[in-house]
C-alpha cells in the first residue's frame, strides 16, 4: 500500500494547525480529512475509516482525550497520535493522560515537519512511503 492510498484524519479546533497539517500532508501525498472538534471527529473516524488520526486535546464539544478512550472501546487498531500545545499548564499530563487511553504517540505543540512525519512513518508507512 502506498501512501496516496493512506488516509490521515485530522482533529483540531485551530483552523490554522488543520490548514498547515493537510498541506504537509496532502504534498506527502496523502489523503487528508478534517474535523473541528471530537464529536465531529469521532464521525469522520466512522465514515472515512482512516489509517491514522492525529488529534488535538484541548478542545470543545470532545476533547482528545475523550476522541480517544471512545475510539478505543470500539477501535484498538487505527494508529493515534495525540498532539497539544507544549506552551499550556498542563499539556504533558494530557500528553501522558491521551497515551494511557491508547494514543500511539504523543507530540507537543510547536513540533518540526520531521517530527509529525518520522511519527507517521513509524507508525504506517513501509521505508519507500515517504522519503
Amino acid at each position: 500500500m502506498s501512501v496516496t492510498d493512506k488516509t490521515i484524519l485530522v482533529i483540531d479546533d485551530e483552523e490554522a494547525f488543520r490548514d498547515y497539517m493537510t498541506a504537509l500532508l496532502e504534498k506527502k501525498r496523502f489523503k487528508v480529512i478534517t474535523a473541528e472538534n471530537g464529536i465531529s471527529g469521532e464521525q469522520k473516524a466512522l465514515k472515512y475509516k482512516p489509517d491514522l488520526i492525529i488529534t488535538d486535546i484541548v478542545m470543545p464539544d470532545k476533547e482528545g482525550v475523550e476522541f480517544i478512550k471512545s475510539l478505543r472501546e470500539n477501535d484498538s487498531v487505527t494508529p493515534v497520535i495525540a498532539v497539544t500545545g507544549g506552551n499550556r499548564v498542563n499539556a504533558y499530563s494530557y500528553l501522558s493522560m491521551s497515551k494511557k487511553l491508547g494514543a500511539n504517540a504523543i507530540l507537543a505543540k510547536p513540533f518540526s515537519k520531521a517530527e509529525i512525519l518520522k511519527v507517521i512513518h513509524d507508525l504506517i508507512c513501509s521505508s519507500s512511503d515517504i522519503t
